[in-house]
Order: structure tokens, then sequence, then C-alpha cells
């Protein structure tokens, strides 16, 4: 029984500290994307991921062309990873509230 408390213990404390990283990443990206470098970053990779998307528009074509598609599909999609993660986490971390170290 001292066993399974033992590791309870630890997942709670890695539990904690996980949320606490999260809560200061949050307020990290929190004053990041108030920047203006944020902003021209935001605008290069939305110019970025529409040309991309025009691209996929297009035929194939080829095995050649549509292996180019697969590799256009990536980009776009890391793009948009890159793009996004900063407000869903922000986001994620307002939804779940105070965390244990604020109560």
């Amino acid at each position: 029984m001292q066993d399974i408390n033992a590791t309870l213990e630890d997942l709670k404390k890695l539990g904690k500290k996980a949320d606490k990283e999260d809560r200061e990443r949050s307020e990290l990206f929190a004053v990041m994307i108030k920047s203006p470098a944020w902003g021209a970053y935001m605008e290069l990779l939305n110019v970025k991921i529409q040309g991309y998307g025009s691209e996929l528009l297009s035929p194939a074509g080829s095995v050649d062309g549509a292996m180019a598609q697969e590799y256009i599909k990536g980009a776009m999609y890391g793009m948009m990873m890159a793009r996004d993660l900063p407000a869903g986490i922000i986001q994620a971390m307002k939804d779940l509230g105070p965390g244990e170290e604020s109560k």
C-alpha cells in the first residue's frame, strides 16, 4: 500500500509542477502575442500559409507533384501550429481557472 501511496504522491508532485510550468508559459505567451513583433510574425505566417494553400488547389499532375503537395501540407500544418499554439495554450489555462498555487 505504501508503494501505491508513494506513486500517487509522486504523480501529484509531477502534476503540480506541470501545471505551474503551463501557467508560466501561458503568461509569457500572453505578453508575447501583444508585442508588435508577434503581429509581424503572424502577418508573415499568414501570407506563407495562404501561398501554400493556393499551391494545394492546383492539380498535382504527377507522382512528383503529389509528393510536393504532401510536403506543402506538412509545411502548412507546421506553420498553422506555430501560429495557433500560443493562443491555444493561453485559452486552455483560462478555461482551467486558477491553479493550486493561487488557492
